[in-house]
């Protein structure tokens, strides 16, 4: 999963006099009557940053997987302009960008006659304003006046796809839907949202985070703060306390849940085993299966013949009589772990006998 994150855009217009000729190597469009001046609109891409953890967790303008921007521009009567909506291209071979060491500078230039009007940007991650959305500004205000440089701070909303949950203090994240926390202690679990390209919105234009708890008696929550904005605060207030919180980020009429169970790390989770899948259940009876984990992929069709815990190593080890036959050793997670599965190995053992070899490597 890239880390290089979409944030915050700053855009910045500048205004020249004269009849409206495009800024060389840039693409334009008139809008409006009577002298107009030519509007740079300049686009910084970072681009994509190697490493992990916090070396690749730093704000950024714009997401780095961002290929094109769609831009709108509205009169004072929010009615748009003629010729608007445009779409530009953002890469570094794209007409008017300039590729650098970090990033790349793309300017466009909008022919407009000095007034005030609303710019709306949709940053895309195809080329020609297609693909996914992964940023946009609304109705930006701007003043465009002739003869001076005109700036205008426009910050990028992130458009969030998914939430990643990290481990601090004291939590620790076991799989995709639990999280531990020990017994009467309290930790920290952090939260980003991802656009849909998995990079980390952070920053101005961030989507908020919030977190709700089914059972504040048992497990207790603390909202992130301005400070902190990805920190969500957890408390357990017994001993084997569970709970199910749900992080949520952005707000208004499309915001991104994460349900996660919380509970000590020594409580059990139930796996069921049948003849075609897997799942996986806390103590409440609530579904914790990892989406997309191959559990159900390997026994479908041939079927499962039997299953066996390894306390040892954390292994669950699922045997599968077809032909070729084979057992199949995977993580909690449901992640398969070839280097401790067998196939087709040692013709006419029992499952017991082929079990204890791939426990054995």
């Amino acid at each position: 999963m890239r880390r290089t994150f979409a944030l915050l855009a700053v855009l910045l217009f500048s205004a020249c006099s004269g009849g409206g000729s495009a800024l060389p190597g840039t693409k334009s469009a008139a809008a409006g009557t009577g002298s107009r001046t030519v509007t740079a609109l300049a686009i910084k891409i970072p681009h994509a940053r190697a490493g992990t953890g916090a070396a690749r967790r730093s704000p950024a303008f714009i997401s780095s997987a961002t290929q094109s921007v769609a831009i709108t521009v509205y009169g004072s009567d929010y009615t748009p302009l003629s010729g608007y909506p445009i779409d530009d291209n953002l890469t570094p071979n794209s007409p008017g960008c300039v590729p650098g060491q970090s990033s790349t500078i793309c300017t466009i230039s909008l022919s407009l006659a000095p007034n005030t009007y609303f710019i709306s940007l949709t940053m895309y991650d195809g080329i020609d304003g297609t693909g996914n959305a992964l940023s946009n500004a609304q109705y930006v205000p701007a003043t465009i006046v002739q003869g001076v440089a005109n700036q205008i701070g426009v910050t990028l909303g992130g458009i969030p796809a998914s939430i990643q949950l990290v481990a601090s203090s004291g939590v620790t994240v076991a799989q995709e839907h639990v999280v531990t926390l020990p017994s009467n202690t309290s930790g920290t679990l952090t939260a980003y949202a991802l656009d849909i390209d998995g990079d980390e919105i952070i920053g101005p234009g961030a989507p908020t985070i919030t977190v709700t708890t089914d059972n504040g008696g048992q497990i207790a929550v603390t909202q992130p703060t301005a400070g902190s904005p990805n920190a969500i605060g957890l408390a357990s207030l017994a001993t084997n306390a569970i709970a199910h919180i749900t992080v949520t980020a952005g707000t208004g009429t499309d915001p991104i849940p994460r349900a996660v169970t919380v509970q000590d790390p020594g409580m059990a989770l139930v796996y069921v085993i049948s003849a075609s899948e897997v799942r996986v259940f806390d103590q409440t009876a609530t579904e914790v299966t990892p989406s997309g984990a191959p559990f159900a992929g390997l026994v479908t069709g041939a079927g499962a013949t039997g299953a066996a815990y390894d306390s040892a190593n954390g292994l669950i080890y699922m045997g599968v009589q077809a032909t070729p036959s084979f057992i199949v050793a995977f993580d909690k997670s449901g992640r398969l772990r070839r280097e401790q599965s067998q196939y087709d190995r040692g013709a006419g053992l029992r499952f017991g006998q082929r079990l204890h070899l791939c426990r054995q490597q």
